[in-house]
């Protein structure tokens, strides 16, 4: 049995990191969503910026026992929301051409992806080309290996969101809040216990997101494996 030296593992692992981290390019947009996703990135930054603004205004005010403060506050945050809503129309509007998409042509998205992720990954299966296989397989076991063990835990935490479903999870969790604010000598302890369930779901959702970049590693090095045969 060959033991693949320190050197070619590393060598394997530095790939992988790479293949792990980095986000594939984002598809091409036209014209009508270029303007739309500036005007929201725009909308965004200034949202973040009066809400800032007006969390520190409101601070003074309380500190200062300043009326005129307090109302500056209070109009820097209805801007804020008033800049909110306005994003939210224009993430619909910006939505409307994958609808669209979708419904006159159901398998672009669909083969957009495939073709992005092959031409993407290409440069890690050249790379992983001129590795030792024995490194690669070595390799291999222990991402793999890892892999299972974050998602057990994340399962243990959390539970399996993608067995739920977001959205579900998301109805029964506004169902039990309704069901326990009935109960006033729930409610101290209810509603922490809600964001603490909604906080598990979201790192639920993030690590679902990390095991999809995870599996599409280990078939990378798994078509390494079998195409050197």
């Amino acid at each position: 049995m060959t033991t693949p030296s320190q050197q070619q593992i590393s060598e394997v692992f530095d790939i992988v990191k790479r293949a792990t981290t980095e986000k594939r390019p984002e598809r091409h947009l036209s014209r009508y969503e270029e303007i739309l996703e500036g005007f929201s990135k725009w909308l965004l930054t200034h949202q973040l910026i009066g809400f800032s603004v007006a969390v520190a205004l409101a601070a003074l005010s309380f500190l200062l026992h300043d009326v005129p403060l307090a109302n500056t506050a209070f109009a820097t945050i209805t801007l804020s929301q008033i800049l909110g809503l306005v994003l939210l129309v224009v993430a619909i509007a910006l939505s409307a051409p994958s609808f669209y998409r979708s419904f006159r042509t159901p398998f672009s998205q669909f083969f957009h992806l495939v073709e992005s992720s092959a031409t993407f990954n290409l440069q890690y299966v050249e790379r992983l080309a001129t590795c030792d296989k024995v490194a690669i397989r070595y390799a291999l076991m222990h991402y793999e290996g890892e892999r299972i063990a974050f998602e057990k835990r994340c399962t243990v935490l959390a539970g399996s969101i993608e067995k739920i479903g977001f959205f579900p999870a998301l109805a029964g969790l506004g169902t039990l809040s309704i069901s326990l604010s009935k109960l006033p000598t729930m409610q101290a302890w209810a509603n922490s216990l809600i964001f603490l369930i909604l906080a598990f779901y979201m790192l639920s959702a993030a690590a679902f997101a990390m095991t999809q970049r995870q599996d599409r590693v280990i078939g990378l090095l798994k078509y390494c494996l079998d195409a050197s045969k």
